[in-house]
């Protein structure tokens, strides 16, 4: 049985059995048991005990021989047992030592047959200058604190306030005492207020936020702290309440502050020093694919490419004495994409503990356009070069044409004076006789050769606006071919080439058109170097086609081919699958055809190389009607 615990089931319907006296005498408390007139029915030692009585005489004795004015409170509020069954109240005792003594007592009704019992139990109350010791400091503390504090009583009204109070409501000490609560507390009503006391009643405190009124009608927002307490026979909830509007500042000021964080476009991580994410905000989920769940299961080292544990720890270290640390790194998201990113981290020490928070920007756009300025720079550099060199190669072939223009001169001179001599000339070489007529047309014949050459390449690099011309093909693809014939033999080509029995006329540009069959040629030869002499093989092919009378002309190579992924961007500028290369000779040669009327298609049927389709359209009538002087001019100019 626990200390001061009465066991009143056991006291009926007998109560006077020596079985119940002797389990109340067990009770270190002090207990006695008065009828409704106040005479004793029994004391337990404790009671004697404390009222200084020896054992049994209390028996002998009424409850108002040892109380004050000999009319005991217990007999007064009798009534008000019978109607609650349990009743508290404070009484002073007379001691048998004459002494007077505050008790507090604990009465609850027990009907033993026809009889109403109370069984009481008695507490020890301080004396009255240890009370008033304790009452005075209570008042220091009532009256001191800048929390608001004030006692209402049953009925709503307030029956005691202190100063933070007033100060903090701008009412006085006589308005507020003995007003309704609602005066103070706009929120009041009836019906919230009996539901607060039927809490309070029950659970004896409760804490709660809610808001004041000023006089002046101004509104704050408090914190409650408000507890049940009775006095005799009152009730008086007593209640401290806390301004917050700072608080609530703040904490407006941090939901801001959140809601921008939570939106922000940058990834936003924080993390603890084991690199564990303690928040992460939605931008963060969305750049490496997880949802908030999951990556507060993560830390750095699932989200680091290519960084261990130890090098993030060490990490932690140097952000920890520096504060502040900025970098750049790569992610990993969730599906393995890698991608670079900008990394702001600040060290933050929260109550006792040390925080980071780490705002992440993803490179990604950044460092790609980055890359293509970077090429573009170094692409128009080259054109540049390209553009320097063609000047250059235009005026190097004028100053070639003169000295074969000499060479050629001479020869015919010589072929011409020695075809006279009588009987014919030879000379030995290397033990063979050679006739001198001979080779001097020979030296004559390959100077015009080389004369041509020089021509055609000045006229390549030269920039001309599109001179349209009656032009046969037959002759532009052979005049092409001999520009590229010291390369197709330098890496030993086997060249196939199948041209048309007939003349392939078209309304042409002959220098435009040369360029994009050299063009063409040039890329297959980079491709079949790269794979082995015996089977290096480029195939040139020009027929007219019978369903549209278009001209074809067909490149084809054995080499490696196109790349599947770089065939949908072939023509694209500056997409090349050299590494050396600008990636504008398809795209120039693609704009060239279509201004002619064509096209130039790659055949991605065709897996054995790469094969490329120069389209160009029909010789119209009007076109044939073009006078014999500019079909001449024309010829002259494919030569």
């Amino acid at each position: 049985m626990e200390s001061g615990e009465i066991p009143f089931d056991l006291l009926s319907p007998n109560f006077t059995e020596s079985i119940a006296f002797q389990l109340l005498d067990e009770i270190p408390a002090a207990v006695f048991v008065i009828r409704d007139n106040g005479d004793f029915v029994y004391a337990n030692s404790q009671a004697h005990q404390d009222l200084g009585f020896r054992q049994g005489v209390l028996g002998d004795l009424s409850i108002n021989d040892l109380v004050q004015d000999h009319e005991s409170r217990l007999l007064k509020k009798w009534s008000g047992l019978r109607t609650k069954n349990e009743i508290r109240f404070k009484e002073v005792f007379c001691l048998a030592t004459g002494e007077r003594k505050w008790f507090e007592v604990k009465a609850k009704l027990h009907i033993d047959s026809a009889d109403e019992l109370a069984v009481c139990t008695l507490q020890n109350l301080p004396d009255q200058n240890e009370l008033n010791r304790r009452n005075a400091i209570a008042q220091i503390a009532f009256e001191n604190t800048t929390d608001l504090i004030y006692i209402v009583s049953a009925d709503a009204t307030i029956v005691e306030v202190n100063e933070g109070a007033c100060a903090a409501l701008g009412y006085s000490r006589q308005e507020l005492l003995g007003a309704h609560v609602r005066l103070i507390n706009p929120n009041y009503s009836a019906k919230h207020f009996l539901s607060l006391q039927v809490r309070l009643n029950t659970d004896g405190s409760a804490k709660f936020e809610s808001s004041r009124q000023r006089k002046d009608g101004s509104v704050f927002p408090v914190e409650v702290s408000t507890s049940f307490h009775q006095v005799e026979d009152e009730i008086f909830y007593f209640v401290i309440a806390r301004d917050i509007s700072k608080r609530k500042q703040v904490e407006n000021d941090l939901l801001k502050t959140q809601v921008t964080v939570d939106n922000c476009a940058d990834a936003v991580f924080w993390f603890d020093r084991n690199g564990r994410f303690v928040y992460v905000n939605q931008a963060a989920c969305k750049s490496l694919g997880y949802s908030e769940a999951e990556l507060k299961c993560l830390s750095l080292v699932d989200i680091a490419e290519s960084k261990t544990e130890d090098e993030i720890h060490a990490a932690i270290i140097d952000l920890t004495t520096r504060k502040q640390l900025r970098l750049e790194s790569k992610h990993i998201s969730k599906d393995g994409r890698v991608f670079p990113v900008d990394i702001v981290t600040t060290a933050h020490q929260v109550v006792d503990e040390q925080f980071y928070c780490a705002t992440v920007r993803d490179l990604t756009e950044s460092k790609q356009h980055e890359n293509l300025i970077h090429d573009l720079s170094a692409q128009l550099a080259h054109v540049n070069r390209l553009s320097s060199m063609g000047e250059l190669a235009s005026n190097i072939a004028h100053e070639l044409n003169q000295p074969l223009t000499a060479i050629a001169t001479n020869a015919f001179v010589l072929e011409t004076q020695v075809s006279k001599l009588r009987p014919t000339v030879f000379v030995t070489q290397n033990d063979a006789a050679i006739n001198i007529e001979t080779m001097a047309n020979d030296i004559m014949n390959q100077a015009l050769n080389a004369g041509e050459i020089v021509h055609g390449m000045r006229e390549f690099v030269t920039y001309r606006m599109a001179d349209k011309v009656r032009t046969d093909l037959n002759l532009v693809v052979e005049q092409a071919l001999s520009m590229a014939i010291p390369q197709i033999n330098s890496l030993n080509v086997h060249l196939e080439t199948q041209l048309s029995a007939g003349p392939l006329l078209g309304m042409v540009d002959p220098i435009q058109i040369q360029q994009i069959i050299v063009n063409l040629i040039r890329n297959s030869l980079d491709s079949l170097a790269e794979i082995e002499p015996e089977h290096r093989y480029l195939r040139v092919k020009a027929r007219r086609k019978k369903s549209n009378g278009y001209t074809l002309i067909t490149v084809q190579d054995s080499g490696g081919g196109i790349p599947a992924d770089v065939v949908g961007r072939l023509f694209d500028p500056f997409e090349s699958t050299k590494d050396d290369g600008m990636g504008i000779g398809l795209s120039i040669s693609g704009s060239i055809a279509k201004n002619h009327g064509g096209k130039l298609i790659h055949n991605a049927a065709f897996t054995r190389g790469a094969e490329f389709f120069l389209l160009l359209p029909p010789l119209k009538t009007s076109d044939s009607e073009t006078s014999d002087s500019n079909h001449s001019k024309a010829s002259e100019t494919s030569r």
